[in-house]
């Protein structure tokens, strides 16, 4: 199967017009819908691989071919986060946030994302992650205490 560039640009409308609809969802339904994403990913995944190797004419035995299989990796990973947070508005009705919330010098309150995990966290310094960081750095104003007490209102 081959998406055109107009096939990719209708289907991200469909996803653009939706948005108001998947912010309506409750916790329940938004993890139920991730869980759909995942299982349609995995039935996909080899094919959606095998297409972009065929489409950038690389070996699927070469090593370069594995660039697709981090890639779609990578998919499943954010997938997998994104429920967990889920679970975790769920749960504790925010996300938990994976380190300490910090003050900059202008008083700019940070808070960090990534690594989240302890996996994360142990190869942070290793060839997967190396050297990956993340954190939200908050409008000027918001203190860290209206960081966690707004986190994951509608």
């Amino acid at each position: 199967m081959n998406t055109s560039t107009t096939d990719a640009n209708k289907a991200l409308e469909i996803l653009r017009s939706n948005r108001e609809e998947w912010a309506r969802l409750n916790v329940r339904q938004r993890v139920k819908l991730v869980d759909d994403i995942i299982r349609k990913m995995k039935v996909v995944s080899d094919h959606w691989v095998h297409s972009e190797l065929m489409a950038r004419s690389i070996d699927p035995e070469s090593d370069e071919a594995s660039e697709a299989w981090v890639g779609i990796s990578f998919i499943f990973r954010l997938l997998h986060t994104l429920r967990k947070s889920l679970y975790e508005i769920s749960k504790n009705k925010r996300p938990i946030i994976p380190g300490p919330i910090k003050t900059r010098e202008n008083r700019q309150v940070v808070a960090p994302v990534v690594p989240r995990t302890l996996v994360e966290r142990l190869l942070k310094n290793q060839l997967l992650y190396r050297g990956i960081t993340a954190e939200v750095w908050m409008e000027p104003g918001v203190t860290g205490e209206e960081v966690i007490g707004s986190q994951a209102l509608k």
